[in-house]
Formats: structure tokens, sequence, C-alpha cells
């Protein structure tokens, strides 16, 4: 039973957590797909990383607060993570098959990475036009985030963007699987809740002014 003392955060990645478990064929979806890309066994630890350099470096910044970085900027961070924490595994969920034909630069990680349609269309055309002109097909898009979502959340700590939903909901079902706040960076935004509401601060990495205000 939920207590009524619980936080807001715990409460709102618990109920998330019940309404996305896996259904049989996600489920079997998700345990080929670890032993396809080498989950190690139980008791390893996997850093989660979350790179976006396809569709939502073409979204509008003025709006989102978000920047792009290179991948190397994302691995700064991931170093630091890995290295608190002894972790040698790293899955990575990136929509850039350059990042991954980059990886043989960081031979200290063993990277795991999940092989869906990546790049393409997403490359230059924004998700929701190309899901609206019907260049992508949308249930194999939504079952592919749901995927990429589950194996984030099964890592132990996470690297990511909390502009990003992807981010922010697999850092919830870590939380929920783990009863407890797994490490985390964030490369830009704080935590937000209000989904298409003008409600959070941007964070000083995005170059955002005082107070000023973006969408979640």
């Amino acid at each position: 039973m939920l207590s009524s003392q619980m936080g807001f955060f715990p409460l709102v990645s618990f109920i998330q957590a019940r309404a996305l478990r896996p259904s049989d064929y996600m489920q079997t979806r998700i345990n080929a797909a670890k032993k396809a890309i080498g989950w190690p066994a139980a008791g390893t630890k996997v850093l989660s990383v979350h790179h976006r350099a396809g569709d939502a470096c073409l979204e509008n910044s003025d709006t989102l607060g978000r920047k792009c970085e290179p991948f190397s900027v994302t691995m700064e961070k991931a170093n630091i993570l890995a290295g608190k924490y002894g972790i040698k595994h790293i899955f990575l969920a990136t929509d850039s098959n350059a990042v991954i034909d980059g990886l043989s630069n960081y031979t200290n990680y063993t990277f795991l990475y999940n092989h869906v349609s990546r790049g393409g269309v997403k490359d230059h055309v924004e998700l929701d036009k190309a899901l609206k002109q019907g260049l992508i097909d949308g249930c194999s898009e939504g079952m592919d985030s749901l995927l990429d979502i589950q194996l984030l959340a099964a890592g132990d700590a996470l690297i990511g963007k909390f502009s990003s939903n992807i981010a922010r909901v697999a850092y919830s079902l870590m939380f929920a699987r783990q009863s407890a706040y797994p490490p985390f960076i964030s490369l830009d935004n704080y935590w937000c809740f209000d989904f298409g509401v003008k409600s959070r601060p941007g964070a000083p990495e995005t170059g955002a002014a005082n107070n000023q205000m973006f969408y979640c």
C-alpha cells in the first residue's frame, strides 16, 4: 500500500511503473534485446546513457531550452558516474549511427546498444512532422521508444537530459524498480512534470537567462 507520507516524485514514479508495466509481448522483446546485446548477469552494474542527435536537434531550442552537444560531452559526464560507482558496462540509447560507429574510442567500457531503425528521415525531419506526413510508422516508432525506455530503466544510474520525456520516464521507472534515487546527471534541465506547460527554468548549461522559462 502506498504511504500517505510518500512524496510526489515517488508516488508518480510508482504510478508510471504500474501503467507502463510490459505486456507479455513487450517483455519478450525486452528479454530478447538483452540477450542479443549481451546484458550482463544480475549484480553487474550498468550505466544507462541516453544521447539524442537526430530529430531532437531539429526542434525549437527557444521553447525547449535544448542544445545538442557532441557525444564526447555526454561521455565526460558518464566518466564521472562510472568512475564513482565502478561501472564498466554502458547501455546506450541513441538515434545516431555516427555515435555508435565511434564507440571504439572508448575502450575502457563495454557498450550495449539496441539495433533498431536509426537515422534516415529522423535526421532531417522533426518526429511530429514525420509522423503526420507518414514518413515513419507510428506503431514501430512507439514500440522502439518503449523498448529503449525499459532498457534504460533496467540500468543502475542514468546520464541524459531531463528536457527529454524518455530520460524522465526512464529515471522514474528506475526509481520505482530500486525504491531509491539512482545516481544521475542531467546534461541540461531540471526536473519537471508539467508536460506542455512553460513552467521550468532553464539550467545554466542551456545558456538560459535568469528565470527564463521553458516547456517541459
